[in-house]
């Protein structure tokens, strides 16, 4: 019996490890990756508007810093007709404070990915982004961004839900006297359904 617990004790962390693999591959094949989440239909257009959270850090004149930065976040979204897929648009108003003092304007372009997941009222997806964000810091700097994600949208009636989108969006841009990023990881709010 002391042989037994011997193995079990050092193969524990194995036993977790398959066991993890074997619930995450349960719920893989329990997506239904040809249909489209039951709130995301063709022609369905989603509003949704939050806080932001993120990093930004620069550089300027050899100083160079990071702080965190938020802001409000505002997207639309368009679904397509085939393939559960959404494209739209996000902006939003950014601000990193200490010494970086710089406000963040992104404009980027989005794709979404929404299998149905076979839970009511959850709409679960996968975000592409690319576009380009402006940068005002004494100067003002056009830069470029691109971002992944994962969001969530559980709908408390037919038209209006809370979301949260995790990823990355990162934005980054060059001039005379400073260069830098900023990275977005979170953002949060209420979306509306057309």
């Amino acid at each position: 019996m002391n042989n037994i617990v011997k193995i079990f004790r050092t193969q524990k962390h194995w036993i977790c490890i398959i066991v993890l693999a074997l619930v995450c591959t349960g719920a893989v094949f329990a997506i239904d990756f040809s249909q489209s989440s039951e709130h995301v239909q063709p022609g369905n257009v989603l509003l949704s508007g939050g806080l932001g959270f993120g990093s930004a850090s620069g550089r300027e004149y050899g100083w160079s810093g990071s702080s965190s930065f938020f802001g409000l976040s505002f997207a639309a979204d368009y679904a397509l007709a085939n393939f559960s897929l959404t494209v739209g648009g996000e902006s939003g108003a950014y601000y990193a404070g200490g010494w970086l003092d710089a406000g963040i304007i992104p404009f980027m372009g989005r794709l979404g990915y929404h299998p149905n997941i076979g839970v009511d009222n959850l709409n679960v997806y996968a975000l592409f982004k690319l576009g380009f964000a402006i940068f005002f810091h004494a100067e003002t700097h056009l830069g470029f961004g691109i971002g992944l994600g994962l969001g969530g949208r559980y709908f408390f009636t037919d038209k209006i839900g809370g979301f949260v989108e995790l990823g990355l969006d990162r934005y980054s841009f060059s001039g005379n006297r400073i260069s830098g990023n900023g990275s977005k990881f979170f953002t949060s709010g209420i979306s509306y359904k057309l």
